[in-house]
């Protein structure tokens, strides 16, 4: 399969938030190419966003819980403002980690 070759996931599902009605994903991309000495490069891929995508469509888990939205949480603000467009496009919200809170991008 192609999308197996685009390279390794950058969202991490962490569950299911019943206070919110979210699913909740860590993010996690490098940002130096792999010929330039970096590690194996990692970016939102597309099966990962038809994934969120669909989330958002159903409006429903896996296990049939009601989904609200979906949160993507990326540990620092260049990730998240990297790769935001596709998942906000998508329905996603986007968030950063900064002194341990987390931020939301919206732009």
């Amino acid at each position: 399969m192609l999308d197996e070759k685009a390279g390794y996931p950058a969202l991490a599902p962490e569950g299911y938030d019943e206070e919110t009605r979210s699913y909740v994903f860590t993010g996690f991309i490098t940002k130096t190419p792999l010929e330039k000495g970096g590690k194996e490069p990692r970016r939102v891929l597309l099966p990962e966003i038809y994934m969120l995508r669909q989330l958002m469509l159903k409006k429903k888990d896996k296990q049939g819980r009601p989904v609200d939205y979906t949160k993507v949480v990326f540990g620092e603000e260049w990730m998240a403002r990297q790769e935001r467009r596709p998942l906000l496009d998508n329905g996603a919200r986007v968030f950063f980690l900064r002194a341990g809170r987390e931020v939301e991008v919206t732009d």
